[in-house]
């Protein structure tokens, strides 16, 4: 398999992570934040912590992952009134559902940078709303555990189920860091790097 580069958007649905801001066309093209992908992801680390560590950090990507892309799934009036500032609600769960995704200074970051996008966007992107996403792991590659942070590395897609039926994007290797958050003792993003792979 070739690797490409590329960088990708999640958290509004992902611009962070790999998720699925409503951006222009591509449904399971992540809005938020921007992830540079690094030239040259390992094929694998070794693991490290106990095996209730490892599979709870495994857990805790894929639906940190799903949450991400999530929060993109909104129709282009929706997005026209949070970056207008219209849709006081609207703003007040975007910060909340971020804060639930990623550690406090990349929650920051993407909730500036979202507003930005769906204010210059002005409701004109293309309506990629979809009823339910799935993050599918093909390949674990490697869970190393500590006290208080994680790094993953495995490769997988998503598919969603939208108003074009079911799609799915291509296989991505993905290198994550997380967080535990010190109060409640679940885990958040702090940076997550990808390289998607094609035939």
């Amino acid at each position: 398999m070739n690797k490409k580069l590329f960088i990708s958007t999640v958290a509004v649905g992902a611009i962070l992570g790999v998720g699925g801001f409503a951006i222009a066309a591509s449904p399971n093209q992540t809005v938020f934040p921007k992830f540079e992908f690094s030239k040259g992801i390992r094929s694998e680390i070794s693991n490290r912590g106990s095996d209730v560590e490892i599979k709870a950090a495994k857990r805790a990507v894929v639906q940190l992952f799903e949450a991400d892309y999530s929060l993109g799934n909104l129709t282009p009036k929706q997005q026209k009134e949070i970056g207008d500032g219209a849709d006081q609600a609207g703003l007040a769960k975007l910060r909340k559902d971020l804060d639930a995704v990623w550690v406090k200074k990349s929650a920051d970051d993407y909730y500036t940078s979202i507003i930005e996008l769906f204010k210059s966007e002005d409701g004109q992107a293309l309506d990629s709303t979809f009823t339910s996403v799935k993050f599918v792991v093909e390949k674990w590659e490697g869970v190393q555990v500590g006290d208080l942070d994680a790094t993953v590395l495995f490769t997988g897609h998503y598919e969603t189920n939208g108003r074009a039926g079911k799609s799915s994007d291509s296989p991505t290797q993905y290198l994550v860091t997380m967080n535990r958050d010190s109060e409640q003792g679940k885990w958040l993003l702090v940076e997550r790097k990808g390289v998607q792979l094609e035939d």
